[in-house]
């Protein structure tokens, strides 16, 4: 069966077709872009939270086999080497105290934290 120009371009505008597939291929890049990128964040969050527990259990660890609460420079530089601050161990252990797994012991003056497991 065969159709005149005029029936197919009646029943089917063969470009205006065209680009309604196009622009549809250009959403479903979009889309699948949009899900690869969120697929991506969850597995550098995943990776990030692992990172974060293994350094929770090596806290965890080390201040268990320590016979005297240790210095919070101390415990970083048990985690991350002799390049290890202050600064890159604090949010742990502050996270760890308020979730009652350590403690934290002041000097007379407040200052120079120690932390010990409760």
């Amino acid at each position: 069966m065969s159709y005149s120009n005029n029936k197919l371009d009646d029943h089917l505008d063969l470009q205006s077709l065209q680009a309604k597939v196009e622009h549809l291929e250009g959403k479903l890049d979009k889309i699948t872009d949009l899900i690869s990128n969120h697929a991506n964040q969850i597995l550098r969050d995943d990776k990030a939270q692992m990172e974060k527990m293994d350094k929770w259990a090596d806290v965890l660890k080390i201040l268990h086999a320590a016979k005297d609460p240790m210095s919070t420079l101390a415990i970083s530089k048990e985690i991350f080497g002799h390049n290890g601050t202050k600064k890159m161990i604090n949010p742990l252990l502050y996270y760890m105290r308020d979730s009652m797994w350590i403690r934290r012991i002041d000097n007379a003056k407040g200052t120079d934290p120690h932390w010990s497991p409760i």
